[in-house]
């Protein structure tokens, strides 16, 4: 396997851990939490009795796509998911207990996941009389997740009994001509576990069940077709059922069948330190409250499990750099990004704070008078956008950047003289927005006078349209 195909897969796994352990844990990461005794929300495939029961998960979870690649090309399908154990906390009269106080920490009750995966490898085949037919080509891997108990002493005040529960399945590929070198995969994980219990408690089912069920096909030397934009050659019909397959990396050789629904080529921002089990959240702010928890909140939330703990140690050791880095960055998206050339004059401090799709100006003409950045303007709000545009008409402002939009429009970002949040709003790079028929040119200021512009410092924020 090449470097690179390496790094593609790396990649693709962090993608793929991010959906694995999503809501494994959720702030303030602490099993007494009301939002972490309602968790496993993702990706659960239970026993097939069960969905004759009347359980509402599934007993399959599928999904198909189509590969461009010559025959006799290797394909590797990996399933990955939990298995749930369960660390049961029981007291020195062998009651079981909720928690426990050991040493001084107090340890719960909890459901841990253990990591598991199996990977199939299909190679297809072309028939010698019908170059653009072949056989269909099957591989099934079978999932066996044992059963088991454990247990550990913890001293005078109990011991923890950590349990899981048989649960077995299978990972079947099938490979079918779909064209001149193109192939469906088909991909199915199912839950064959021979168990049922009528009415059964969700705790029990979820003990046999696969947990965070998501798949990663590569290809080793080919194209996959992207299921949200196809390509002209991938003119077929695809039927999903509880994986939605996108494309992950540059080269469009991976795919993730994910239980979530994710645009093509997603990726972890490299500003974000480590997992914090939410992706719907925001690093800093999660950072942010992370430090804010108490004492013991923080001795509740290490105990509740490793990986709640290795958040909180992460969160509270982050360097003052990667905290900066945490509040924002400008990014261009997807490939109608604007990217002009940079005009002439623009300061770089100013060029940095520019959003996606703007095209920076030195000057722009008001009332047949040139006005440029660092100059001074009376805002005449006209549009009324909001209720805010009450309280600056009239009022003097700093003319910090002049754009142009991809639809042609020309505004002008200011800060407003007397706000005395001011400077803080220019470090942000958090401007209001006038239009060129909203602002009034104002005289120069003497020559003499001294300047009364801040320095603009370099600003890590995405900037705030407000205003007309």
């Amino acid at each position: 396997m090449s470097t690179a195909t390496t790094d593609v897969l790396a990649r693709a796994r962090q993608i793929a851990d991010a959906v694995l352990y999503e809501g494994y844990v959720l702030f303030p990461y602490r099993a007494s939490a009301l939002k972490n005794r309602y968790r496993w929300q993702w990706g659960v495939v239970v026993p097939r009795a069960q969905v004759d029961l009347g359980a509402t998960e599934p007993a399959t979870v599928s999904c198909e796509t189509l590969v461009r690649c010559a025959p006799g090309t290797q394909i590797d399908v990996t399933a990955r998911l939990l298995h749930l154990r369960l660390r049961q906390l029981v007291d020195a009269d062998g009651t079981p207990v909720d928690e426990l106080d050991v040493d001084g920490t107090p340890v719960p009750t909890w459901e841990e996941g253990l990591e598991h995966e199996v990977t199939a490898t299909v190679t297809p085949q072309r028939a010698d009389r019908h170059p653009d037919t072949g056989p269909s080509v099957h591989a099934v891997e079978r999932i066996s997740l044992a059963a088991g108990e454990e247990t550990e002493r913890l001293g005078a005040a109990g011991h923890a009994v950590r349990t899981t529960w048989r649960v077995t399945g299978e990972l079947q590929v099938e490979v079918v001509p779909a064209g001149d070198d193109v192939w469906k995969v088909r991909t199915a994980v199912h839950n064959d576990t021979e168990w049922s219990q009528r009415r059964a408690a969700r705790d029990d089912v979820l003990r046999r069940s696969l947990i965070g069920v998501h798949v990663l096909l590569h290809v080793d030397d080919g194209v996959f077709a992207s299921v949200i934009d196809p390509p002209d050659w991938a003119a077929d019909d695809l039927r999903q059922r509880g994986l939605h397959p996108v494309l992950v990396g540059e080269r469009s050789d991976v795919v993730l069948g994910a239980p979530i629904i994710l645009y093509d080529h997603p990726q972890i921002a490299p500003e974000s330190p480590g997992p914090s089990f939410d992706a719907t959240e925001v690093d800093e702010l999660l950072a942010l409250a992370v430090m804010g928890l108490s004492d013991d909140e923080k001795r509740r939330a290490r105990a509740t499990d490793p990986r709640a703990a290795a958040l909180i140690d992460r969160t509270e050791t982050l360097p003052a750099a990667v905290h900066e880095r945490l509040h924002g960055v400008v990014r261009e998206w997807g490939p109608a990004a604007l990217t002009p050339e940079p005009a002439a004059g623009i300061p770089d401090e100013v060029r940095d704070l520019l959003g996606v799709g703007e095209e920076p100006l030195q000057s722009v003409a008001v009332d047949g008078r040139h006005v440029e950045v660092g100059d001074r303007v009376r805002l005449r709000p006209r549009r009324r956008a909001d209720a805010h545009d009450l309280f600056v008409d009239g009022r003097v402002a700093l003319v910090e950047r002049i754009v142009r939009t991809v639809e042609g429009e020309t505004y002008l970002a200011v800060t407003v003289d007397d706000d005395p949040a001011a400077e803080l709003h220019r470090w942000y790079g958090r401007f209001q927005y006038f239009g060129v028929d909203e602002v009034e040119p104002l005289p120069a200021p003497d020559a003499s006078s001294p300047p009364t512009r801040p320095a603009s410092a370099p600003g890590a924020g995405s900037s705030t349209h407000e205003g007309g």
